[in-house]
This record gives structure tokens, C-alpha cells and sequence, in this order.
């Protein structure tokens, strides 16, 4: 009897050891992301946006951030740093190639009032806080296509968020320091001065130009006032466009030499071949490098190819 009541005891004394380590397992699994967001060292967060999904574009309409979230992680990035951020742009389908829903929500999208652009804040934030992102984490914005533009409007409602009562009492403002858009048709292209903007663009492009070309047309039927352009206009100091010859639309998501210039703006270790002193072979040469370090410095605009022969 007294052998059975002192294993009963054992195994009491067991389960509540097992217990207790159980708990302490899971407080070490979370532990990281609460570190973060309260008091330990600032974490460089990428939050990675597709665009509007189109039935010729892969299946997948979050295709464009899965493949930035791949990237990044062949870089060295920590996976807990990078966050895919569900496209709230309807799915295209046989019936329905262009959504118009989706096209009418890429523009409400460029307004910081629209019920688009809060819903998509509070999405945001929500994935933020699962991830434990704190006010003094760096957000770091990469977005394709009409994601870039999200990314935009993101960074500014996150710096005005007191102007919005009803949704700071849903989200809290976050410390973005860079929004990176690949193949964006550009709106409103404000955002805070503390924060770099980096445009990339390219003539050949197909939907940036028919966007930007079928936009005077179309907009002021459907009630639009705002103009979509291929890049801002007067970027500040804290803003680049980089102008890239040939590439397509999806070439933004595969090409090395694309996104090793992204990586490099991302480190800030991106280097101009229009301000390398060397020695020029030809007259001709030598002012075009006038003229591409012209572009940089007073427009704020770095070509990056030129057309090939």
C-alpha cells in the first residue's frame, strides 16, 4: 500500500515537472518576437506585397511576394523577418481576366482615407503583431506592380496615423525606412521624408504603359481625378528612379541583375557608374556621363541600361 501511493506520488511529481517544462518550451518559442517588439535590439522587417492579380499572371496572386520572400531568404535573411502579406485584390479567372473590382481597388488604394487602404492597413498590422514587430523594428517595403503602390500609402498613413482616430484605435503606426516598387504604376507617390523610396521602372514594361496610356481615358468615366504616371514626378532627396531597358513585367520577380540592385539599395551599398571618375574615350562619351549624373542629382532618375544596338 505504501509502495503504491509513494509511485502515485512519483508520478504527480513527474507530470507536474512535465508540465511545467511544456510551458517553459512554449515561453522559449515566443520569447523572440517579444524581445523584439519590447526591448531588445531593433529587427530589419521586410514586408513583401503583390499586385493586382490578372489571369494571365501565375495562379498564385501572392506568386509576386513568395518569390521576393525566396529571394530574400537565399540572401541570408531570417525567415521570421520576412512576412508575405496577403493580396487583397481579387483572383482573375476565364470570366473575369481583369478583375474590375481589383483595378478599382488599386486606385482607391493611392487615397489614405479609402476604406481600400485602411482595411489593408489594419490587415497589415494584424500580420505585423503576429510576428512581433515593435514601433522601433525597420520596415523595409518591397511590393511588384500595384504592391508598390500599397507600400506607399502604407508608410503614409502609418506617419499620420493620429489624423485617422478610428483606425489608431485598431493599429499602431510603424517605422518604415525604405519602400522598394518594382513595376508600379505610381499615383500618389508621398510619403515622409525619412523615408527612401526606390522606383524601378522600364519603357518596355507592358503594364505600366498601358496603364499610364489608358488612364486619361478611362479614369474620368469611372469618377477618378488622379493621375497614374510611370514614375513620381519631383522626387524628393529621399527618393530614385531606376530606369532599366527591356525589362518585362514579371522580369522584376526573376531577373539576377534586377534584384542584386534591389539587395544593393536595400544595404545601401549601390554604387553609380555615372559619378566613377575615369577617362573617357570619346566626347560623346564623356557627356553622356554628364548627362547621367545630371539626371541623378537634379531629377533624381539613374539609368541603369542603356538601349542595346
Amino acid at each position: 500500500m505504501l509502495k503504491g501511493r509513494k509511485y502515485g506520488n512519483d508520478m504527480l511529481r513527474f507530470s507536474l515537472l512535465a508540465a511545467l517544462l511544456a510551458v517553459g518550451q512554449t515561453s522559449e518559442v515566443s520569447k523572440p518576437s517579444q524581445v523584439s517588439a519590447v526591448g531588445g535590439p531593433p529587427r530589419r522587417v521586410f514586408a513583401l506585397h503583390s499586385g493586382v492579380h490578372i489571369l494571365l499572371a501565375h495562379p498564385d496572386k501572392n506568386h509576386a511576394a513568395k518569390r521576393f520572400h525566396a529571394d530574400l531568404r537565399r540572401r541570408g535573411v531570417p525567415a521570421r523577418d520576412l512576412i508575405v502579406l496577403d493580396c487583397p485584390f481579387p483572383e482573375a479567372s476565364w470570366k473575369n481576366i481583369v478583375p474590375r473590382d481589383g483595378v478599382l481597388m488599386f486606385l482607391d488604394s493611392m487615397t489614405p482615407s479609402s476604406k481600400v487602404a485602411q482595411d489593408s492597413y489594419r490587415v497589415m498590422h494584424e500580420a505585423f503583431q503576429r510576428d512581433g514587430v515593435g514601433p522601433r523594428d525597420e520596415i523595409i517595403w518591397i511590393g511588384h506592380s500595384a504592391g508598390g503602390q500599397m507600400g506607399i500609402t502604407m508608410a503614409s498613413i502609418s506617419a499620420e496615423l493620429a489624423k485617422l482616430p478610428e483606425l489608431a484605435k485598431a493599429a499602431k503606426p510603424y517605422r518604415f525606412t525604405m519602400i522598394a516598387t518594382l513595376g508600379t504604376p505610381m499615383g500618389d507617390g508621398r510619403v515622409p521624408d525619412d523615408v527612401q523610396v526606390r522606383q524601378y521602372f522600364s519603357p518596355q514594361d507592358p503594364v505600366v504603359r498601358i496603364v499610364c496610356d489608358l488612364g486619361p481615358w478611362v479614369l474620368p468615366g469611372w469618377g477618378y481625378r488622379c493621375k497614374i504616371r510611370p514614375c513620381t514626378p519631383a522626387l524628393g532627396k529621399n527618393g530614385l528612379v531606376r530606369c532599366w531597358y527591356g525589362a518585362s513585367h514579371a522580369d522584376w520577380l526573376y531577373q539576377p541583375r534586377l534584384l542584386d540592385r534591389l539587395w544593393e539599395d536595400v544595404n545601401g551599398t549601390a554604387s553609380s557608374w555615372w559619378r566613377e571618375p575615369r577617362a573617357q574615350a570619346s566626347a560623346g562619351a564623356a557627356l553622356t556621363q554628364l548627362l547621367g549624373r545630371m539626371l541623378e542629382e537634379e531629377y533624381r532618375i539613374h539609368i541603369e541600361e542603356l538601349p542595346r544596338r
